[in-house]
């Protein structure tokens, strides 16, 4: 595993899930990668553009600054992290960005800053639901320890191709970790081997 990415709203679920993917980096030697999206403004009248737009300036200034101290505090635990800001929107962001870094690993928070009533958080649950690569999604006060224990959650779709399971597998063999598997269903029926 060469890069692990990691999206930061700079709450903390995310800068515990930052340390968490920290912590596994090391195991690795793994490459952490930070990015922070920051949504542009919508503009509905011209004549408020000038403040939007000193405003948008000052959110990406802002968060520069809460990019470099969360580098800085991660640093005392591990050198190969970079952090980024980036414009846009988040569900189009981190794919992009996986794809870009070659990222192998996405590490992510349960809960941002919008608390939202979904068991994940609602960037977390709409980036699981839309994409393809491994996201391991980090509890807000979780620790890392040596991994044990894995849930992977399937739709047991037979037409995925197996390389991507290969963090899962490298994690499982790093650590002498067992594999569970979780498949839900709305409707009772019995599973089937192919």
């Amino acid at each position: 595993m060469k890069n692990i990415l990691v999206p930061t709203d700079f709450s903390i679920a995310s800068r515990n899930a930052a340390t968490y993917a920290v912590s596994l980096a090391q195991s690795f030697g793994s490459k952490v990668i930070l990015i922070n999206v920051v949504t542009p403004p919508i503009i509905i009248d011209d004549s408020i553009l000038a403040s939007v737009i000193v405003t948008q300036a000052e959110i990406l200034d802002a968060n520069r600054k809460l990019m470099e101290q969360e580098i800085e505090a991660l640093s005392k635990q591990y050198t190969g992290i970079s952090g980024f800001i980036e414009e846009g929107f988040t569900l189009d962001i981190i794919p992009k960005w996986v794809v870009e870094k070659q990222a192998d690993l996405v590490v992510m928070g349960m809960k941002g800053k919008g608390k939202s009533s979904s068991v994940f958080g609602s960037t977390t649950t709409a980036l699981i639901q839309r994409c393809s690569f491994p996201i391991f999604v980090i509890p807000e006060m979780a620790i890392f320890h040596p991994i044990h224990s894995m849930t992977f959650a399937s739709d047991f779709d037979a037409t995925i191709e197996s390389d991507r399971y290969t963090p899962l597998i490298e994690i499982s063999q790093k650590f002498d970790a067992m594999i569970n598997i979780l498949h839900v269903q709305k409707k009772q029926s019995d599973l089937k081997s192919n």
